[in-house]
């Protein structure tokens, strides 16, 4: 698998910029040790100002060494409407006690269950804080995220809702494929041609885990990403959606990357933070 973790911290800044000022305080979350299976994670829960019970989110990781002051940030959107947030170092990172395990094609079907199970440790933690409502648990990650939620979330009935941001849909394969073809001189027909006949090995394919999803799911794509196969995905996404009656929204952007960067004039736009939270509002009734 490709590194993309400077794309990572790049769609990372992009919603914190689009989430808070410069001079807004940082949130302080509560240090909580969570145990997924023989490990434990080191994570903050910042809960919003007000009585609760409230909705929360879990912000997950992409690819990468990341820890949970990634995401310090980008809470801030989150807080001021009454959605709790909580944060946390990757197994092996940070304070997250052990083995950080890095994901290629080859190993993806059993890495990515892996990271899943620590989503569903988190989920279970927050199901049983009093001041959260354990029926408005949702996932929100970036990139390799996008793999790694749908799989957490079909094998728990505690994550209520998810967005991804740049994830893929793709197997992990297919994904890393048009890493090598997207930086060609193709037409779009000519890529979606070659992703078809691609016949090396598919790594994790989250198809399967797509068609059991039982959630309302929100995708958010830059129509010129280098990195993820958007068309692709957009397609895989639109099929599941038809043949199960899936409450999966998409909103693709066409002149953003997969850093939710505007190809032409290098800037970020507010309108990819505002569609997240109109959808947010409706899904949570905020």
């Amino acid at each position: 698998m490709k590194n993309r973790i400077l794309q990572y911290m790049m769609v990372m800044a992009a919603f914190v910029v689009a989430s808070c000022s410069d001079d807004e305080p940082r949130p302080q979350g509560e240090f909580i040790p969570i145990v997924s299976g023989d490990i434990t994670l080191a994570a903050e829960l910042d809960v919003p100002v007000g009585a609760g019970p409230h909705p929360a989110l879990i912000m997950i990781h992409g690819s990468g060494e990341q820890d949970r002051h990634i995401y310090a940030g980008a809470a801030n959107n989150y807080l001021r409407v009454g959605i709790a947030v909580l944060r946390y170092d990757k197994r092996g990172v940070g304070q997250s006690t052990g083995q950080y395990l890095d994901v290629n094609t080859e190993n993806s079907t059993e890495v990515f269950p892996i990271l899943a199970d620590d989503i569903v440790a988190i989920a279970n933690f927050l199901a049983n804080h009093p001041e959260i409502d354990a029926e408005r648990i949702g996932l929100l990650g970036p990139s390799q995220a996008g793999w790694i939620m749908p799989l957490a979330a079909v094998n728990t009935s505690l994550i209520s809702y998810m967005v991804s941001i740049s994830g893929a849909t793709s197997s992990v394969g297919i994904s890393d494929f048009y890493d090598v073809i997207a930086e060609l001189s193709l037409s779009d027909q000519e890529i979606a041609d070659a992703l078809a006949d691609y016949d090396g090995v598919q790594g994790y394919d989250p198809r399967a885990d797509l068609e059991l999803l039982d959630i309302p799911a929100l995708w958010i794509y830059g129509g010129k990403d280098k990195s993820n196969p958007t068309a692709n995905d957009v397609m895989i996404i639109d099929l599941v959606k038809t043949e199960f009656d899936k409450d999966y929204t998409v909103h693709l952007f066409p002149n953003l990357n997969h850093d939710l960067v505007d190809v032409n004039t290098n800037q970020t736009i507010l309108d990819t933070q505002l569609c997240l939270n109109d959808w947010l509002n409706e899904k949570l009734g905020l």
